[in-house]
C-alpha cells in the first residue's frame, strides 16, 4: 500500500479523534469564504454614487454653466476648495436611467448621502475631484 492510501485511510479516525476541533476549522473557514467572497455594500454604494455623480456633473452641470455664456472656469474655480455638494435626492431626479442604483441606496438617507466634486484647473470638463458621503442604517 502506498503512502497516500495509508494516510487517506487514518483520515476519519483523526476526524473521530479531534471532531470539535475539526468542526471549529471548519466553520471558521466557511465564515472566512461568506465575508471574503460577498461584495462590500459600501464600496458598491461608493461606485454607484461615483458613477451618477461623474455623469451628473459632465453632462448635466457643465453643461449648463457652459451654455448660459458664462464663464464657466471662473464660477468652478470659487468651489476649488470647498466644494460643490449634491446630494441623492437630486441625482435621482436628474435622469430615470439612474432608476436601477437609487433603489440600491434603500436604508439610506437621501438628504445626507452626497457627491462632492472639487473642480481643478484648468477648470474643464473633467477636471474634478470627487468624493462620496455614505449616511445609511
Amino acid at each position: 500500500m502506498t503512502k497516500v492510501k495509508k494516510f487517506l485511510k487514518k483520515i476519519p479516525g483523526f476526524i473521530k479523534e479531534h471532531k470539535l476541533i475539526f468542526i471549529i476549522c471548519l466553520v471558521a473557514i466557511v465564515v472566512i469564504l461568506v465575508f471574503a467572497l460577498k461584495p462590500n455594500k459600501e464600496a458598491k454604494l461608493n461606485g454607484y454614487l461615483k458613477t451618477m455623480g461623474k455623469d451628473f456633473y459632465e453632462n448635466f452641470y457643465y453643461k449648463q454653466l457652459s451654455s448660459n455664456g458664462n464663464d464657466a472656469s471662473s464660477f468652478l474655480s470659487k468651489y476649488s476648495s470647498i466644494g460643490i455638494k449634491v446630494d441623492l435626492d437630486n441625482l435621482g431626479r436628474y435622469t430615470d436611467k439612474n432608476s436601477d442604483m437609487i433603489d440600491e441606496f434603500k436604508g439610506c438617507d437621501k438628504n445626507k448621502t452626497k457627491v462632492t466634486f472639487y473642480p481643478t484647473d484648468p477648470y474643464g470638463k473633467t477636471d474634478y475631484k470627487i468624493e462620496t458621503t455614505l449616511s445609511c442604517k
